[in-house]
C-alpha cells in the first residue's frame, strides 16, 4: 500500500495479507509481508462466514506478530471478545509460562489488534503520507 512496481519496495509503506479464517493458516499469509512496512493481517474470525476465532490463533504465532509488529484486522465485535477471552486467560492461567504466554496475547490484542474502520483511517493516512 500504494501500489508499487515490481522491484520498487522502497515505495511500499504497508504490506496487507487477508485470511478469511485465521487460526494457525495466519502463518501462510504473513510470509508474504514485506518486513520494513506496516505489515496487516486482515481476517473475518468472529463473522458469521468463519468458523474460527482469535482464540484459535496459537500463542507461539501470536508472539510471533507482536514481536514483528504486525497488526491484525477484524471486526469491532471480535476485537472486543479476544481481549475479553484474553484478559480471562490470562487471570485462569497457573503456570508461569502460561501466564508469560497469555499476557503477550493480551498485549498484542491490545496495541496491534484494530476493527476495519481504523484500517480504513490507516490505509487513508498511509496513502496520504
Amino acid at each position: 500500500m500504494p501500489y508499487a512496481e515490481h522491484g520498487k519496495i522502497e515505495d511500499v509503506r504497508a504490506a496487507i495479507a487477508v485470511q478469511v479464517s485465521t487460526n494457525d493458516r495466519a502463518r501462510l499469509v504473513s510470509s508474504e509481508l514485506h518486513r520494513g512496512v506496516k505489515r496487516y493481517i486482515c481476517s473475518l474470525n468472529g463473522c458469521k462466514a468463519s468458523s474460527k476465532t482469535t482464540n484459535d490463533i496459537g500463542d507461539d504465532l501470536i508472539a510471533k506478530f507482536a514481536k514483528e509488529e504486525i497488526y491484525y484486522v477484524v471486526i469491532e465485535e471480535e476485537k472486543q471478545n479476544a481481549l475479553i477471552r484474553a484478559k480471562e486467560k490470562v487471570s485462569n492461567a497457573k503456570k508461569d509460562t502460561d501466564i508469560t504466554k497469555t499476557k503477550k496475547r493480551e498485549n498484542w490484542l491490545k496495541n496491534y489488534c484494530i476493527n476495519y474502520n481504523e484500517f480504513i483511517d490507516e490505509c487513508l493516512r498511509l496513502s496520504i503520507s
